[in-house]
């Protein structure tokens, strides 16, 4: 198959994929999609913002917590490989 051949293969697989895709949807049931998309990213968006800086204050010191985590899953997997050395 050469370069031209490729190409039109492409662009036939993409024109019929946008005629499903609008035979699929009407147009107001897309607008509403994307409406709808915007507006809950949008919400999240805030919420996060509002919700970030009341979080520094209730989870002050957190990072002990997961370095300790972190830390017994590297003993946990160190023991089992040493386990498979010498007794394997």
């Amino acid at each position: 198959m050469n370069p031209f051949q490729s190409v039109l293969l492409i662009k036939s697989v993409t024109s019929s994929t946008l005629k499903t895709f609008e035979n699929m949807f009407s147009k107001g049931q897309i607008v509403f999609a994307v409406l709808f998309a915007v507006a809950f990213i949008v919400g999240i968006s805030y919420a996060y913002f509002k919700d970030k800086l009341g979080n520094r204050e209730l989870f002050k010191g957190s990072y002990k917590i997961l370095l300790f985590i972190v830390f017994v899953f590297i003993t946990l997997f160190g023991l089992v490989k040493l386990k498979h050395l010498f007794f394997h």
